[in-house]
């Protein structure tokens, strides 16, 4: 089984554990991010966030290859699943998501450096695009 032909191998990276430190809604939050290879060759990400005076946020977010495509299927505390879609990014991976109810969801992962990497959550399109997260990680 070589890894050559894998459709996510510059993704790769996220596995290890991860420290970050950012903002949620403009509060500051730490977070930990525990990356795992799962079945199917897949990624795993359990990500944790923590703001002072609010409970734990976790997150189960898991990047394969579906029907030719890389999507990131996320799992906010016990919610439905949310699948992200890949879509070219000027830098990093961009994965996003259009819910009628909701509207335009962006999930962005860019490198910042060997040993780092930033992580956005952005609302809404073009001049309604607000970032709601905002983290700088640090391999751990």
């Amino acid at each position: 089984m070589g890894m050559t032909n894998d459709p996510l191998s510059p993704l790769r990276f996220l596995v290890g554990r991860w420290r970050g430190a950012g903002t949620v809604s403009g509060d500051p939050v730490t977070a930990e991010i525990e990356g795992a290879s799962g079945e199917d060759d897949c990624i795993v990400l359990v990500h944790t966030t923590h703001r002072e005076g609010a409970a734990d946020h976790g997150e189960r977010i898991v990047i394969r290859v579906h029907r030719g495509r890389t999507s990131a299927f996320i799992r906010s505390g016990s919610g439905p699943e949310q699948r992200f879609q890949s879509v070219p990014a000027l830098v990093g991976w961009r994965f996003t998501r259009a819910d009628p109810r909701l509207g335009f969801f962006a999930w962005e992962i860019e490198p910042d450096g060997p040993d780092a990497f930033r992580e956005r959550f952005i609302l809404g399109e073009d001049a309604a695009a607000e970032t709601v997260v905002a983290l700088r990680h640090t391999r751990a």
